[in-house]
């Protein structure tokens, strides 16, 4: 069959535009995403990243790689990493590894110890309580939760307090946006 414009007449059938753009519909060999190929017959690729990648042939395609679940949620994840996650998750793990870099740099620039430590660890540590309030913290919450849960250092590292396990409680954010820049003992004190 042969498309034949619009208002033309002619024995053949006529083609309208969209069954022509499905029968041009490719799934890329690389990516695995659907595309419309520019010539009837052409294109197996969605991209010229994706026609790259598989003539150089130095990373796996994601079409190839099995489904896995991901680390943290659980969601379906296509990716060829060690630790499977979502976009989601990723995103959160990215996060919170700045600013374990930035509260390890903050330390070392002022001269204080620094050590690796997460907040799962301090919160299973803490029972999961807030140390300012008292009050039970729901891990599942997110910043900018007020109840969403934070690392608090005892002694502040402006104060001159080290980046260590010791140093460090559990709290609400907004416990430790109260609390500010004061060490936790100067705070009770004012309490009572």
């Amino acid at each position: 069959m042969r498309y034949v414009g619009e208002g033309s007449l002619a024995d053949e059938s006529v083609i309208c535009r969209d069954c022509r753009r499905k029968a041009r519909e490719r799934t890329c060999l690389w990516c695995g995403a659907l595309f419309v190929a520019s010539r009837p017959g052409r294109g197996s690729y969605c991209s010229r990243a994706c026609c790259g990648k598989a003539k150089n042939g130095t990373t796996v395609s994601p079409a190839v790689i099995r489904p896995r679940p991901c680390a943290d949620c659980g969601a379906e994840v296509r990716n060829s990493a060690n630790t499977p996650l979502c976009e989601g998750c990723a995103k959160i793990r990215e996060s919170a590894r700045c600013v374990r870099k930035n509260r390890t740099r903050r330390a070392l620039q002022r001269g204080a110890q620094a050590e690796r430590y997460t907040l799962e660890e301090i919160a299973s540590r803490d029972k999961r309580t807030c140390q300012l309030c008292g009050k039970r913290v729901a891990m599942a919450r997110k910043y900018p939760d007020p109840k969403s849960p934070v690392i608090d250092h005892i002694i502040p590292i402006v104060e001159g307090g080290d980046d260590v396990r010791a140093n460090v409680q559990l709290a609400h954010f907004v416990c430790n946006s109260r609390k500010g820049a004061h060490p936790a003992g100067e705070q009770l004190a004012l309490i009572g």
